[in-house]
């Protein structure tokens, strides 16, 4: 199994894909070389953010039987799901031009951030998820203590 000092944070990946989408559309919008360049910056740190987090996720939630298994389908998912949006994208940026079609990919970037953000927020809490009221902001499964006292 993997040691972490702290859990990934959903919220990492969910806040990387509305900066790419948020960014990317910025960039779509953009006539100038020093903005268009902050841009392509930010979208690039939004999509390693929400790639990395996503990916360190999955490996830490997934049962060591199973890790092979499941995170070849997620790459293969996730890289096969490339080359259909570029299809689309290109289609776009032939029939209306390449800042329409920044415009319209950031758009569904930054819309599938705020659901998936929206969706997040509004899902059951698993159970045992509580937090210790004495771990003071770190995130520790509530357990019952069964340490014996010493007399």
């Amino acid at each position: 199994t993997l040691a972490v000092v702290g859990r990934p944070r959903p919220i990492v990946i969910l806040g990387g894909a509305l900066i790419l989408g948020v960014l990317e559309v910025a960039f779509g919008l953009s006539r100038s070389f020093p903005l268009s360049l902050a841009c392509m910056f930010g979208i690039g740190a939004g999509g390693i953010a929400m790639a990395a987090t996503a990916n360190t996720t999955i490996q830490l939630a997934v049962p060591d039987h199973l890790r092979g298994r499941v995170l070849s389908l997620y790459t293969t998912l996730f890289a096969g799901s490339t080359p259909i949006g570029g299809i689309a994208m290109g289609a776009i940026a032939a029939s209306a031009g390449t800042p329409v079609a920044l415009e319209v990919g950031g758009s569904l970037s930054a819309l599938v951030g705020i659901v998936a953000w929206a969706w997040y927020r509004r899902r059951p809490q698993p159970a045992g998820s509580a937090v210790r009221p004495e771990s003071r902001g770190r995130q520790e499964p509530a357990t019952s203590s069964l340490r014996s006292e010493a007399p």
